[in-house]
């Protein structure tokens, strides 16, 4: 996604502009990739919740068969993304949106990308918050000195912490797009353009999120190695 908006910043810089006919070509590329890659973060994380749900929750069976088989995972954002992006190009088209090429129209943008990633966050918060329960009740053998059950949820204890750090990452997704969406929401129902330093902010919002996601994820790590 970053090489994405250098390549539609270098265009622009090198004096050429992606809103003229002669660029629609390279605008449409433009376009693509980024739809490409906005959808497919979205996939990614409810990829993530689902695989750290099912080895974190001690689904033994599922757990081996995603680790032996990594690649299935691994397709699915992609296949998902490319399909979504593709049928988007056929459909609606892409056009210059300000900085870079994407859906021309805010309405689409909040039908096609922003409705299905809000109902991903509250998925994923769903799965994480399965998860603290399941590890809640085993933090409670641990303390206790219960066996549970054969039938019992069962999970190592040291997920907990697991747990309940992952649950930052979900709350942060929502914050970084509940300004775009707002916008989306106000322009595809009003007709009317955001004030510029509004659309800056939403702008921002969507290119930071790759920073966001590594930060988030990588200071969880950190944590549970210190742990």
């Amino acid at each position: 996604m970053a090489l994405n908006f250098m390549f539609s910043a270098g265009w622009n810089v090198a004096g050429g502009d992606l809103a003229l006919e002669e660029s629609r070509t390279a605008c449409s590329v433009n376009g693509f990739l980024t739809q490409v890659f906005v959808v497919q973060t979205d996939w990614w994380i409810l990829v993530i919740a689902i695989a750290t749900y099912i080895i974190l929750g001690n689904f033994k069976t599922q757990s081996q068969f995603i680790q032996t088989h990594v690649w299935i995972p691994w397709v699915g954002p992609w296949v998902l993304s490319i399909i979504i992006a593709a049928i988007c190009h056929g459909v609606l088209g892409y056009g210059y949106i300000g900085g870079w090429c994407w859906l021309t129209s805010d309405l689409m943008r909040l039908l096609i990308n922003f409705i299905p990633r809000w109902l991903i966050v509250i998925a994923i918060a769903l799965i994480y918050i399965r998860l603290y329960m399941i590890v809640r009740k085993a933090r409670k053998w641990d303390i206790e000195g219960v066996s549970p059950d054969p039938g019992d949820d069962m999970a190592d204890t040291s997920v907990i912490l697991i747990a309940k750090k992952m649950m930052v990452y979900p709350v942060a997704y929502a914050i970084i797009w509940a300004c775009p969406t707002a916008i989306r929401i106000y322009q595809g129902t009003t007709g009317s353009r955001a004030p510029l330093w509004i659309t800056i902010v939403d702008k921002s919002c969507i290119v930071i999120q790759g920073l966001v996601d590594a930060v988030v994820y990588d200071t969880d790590r950190n944590r549970l190695h210190q742990d």
